[in-house]
């Protein structure tokens, strides 16, 4: 069962790193797909931390995009998820990312 798990992990972080380098070649579309992916299958594999870096490669896609309320929900859920994990750097971050956006 733990190889599964971590099968299914690593998934979900190719599906997070293509979502992140995506935008870099204009295909957002694409990588705002990928992302979606990378937090659904982060979510129900239970990879906290994959979905907290994903959430918030969306949210930073989506201020990229001109968007103005959609990255504020993607930050906001990338530091529940960073705070649950316990990673403060991170959640120290994404806090940043909200304010900068509000």
């Amino acid at each position: 069962m733990l190889l599964e798990t971590q099968r299914y992990d690593e998934e979900a972080e190719v599906f997070r790193v293509l979502g992140a380098i995506l935008p870099i070649i204009v295909r957002h579309g694409i990588a705002e797909s990928n992302l979606l992916a990378a937090c659904d299958h982060a979510r129900r594999t239970g990879a906290v931390l994959i979905e907290a870096e994903s959430a918030r490669e969306l949210g930073r896609l989506r201020t990229d995009q001109g968007r103005v309320s959609e990255p504020v929900i993607a930050f906001q859920r990338a530091a529940a998820l960073f705070d649950r994990f316990g990673a403060r750097g991170d959640l120290a971050a994404v806090e940043k990312l909200i304010a900068d956006a509000g």
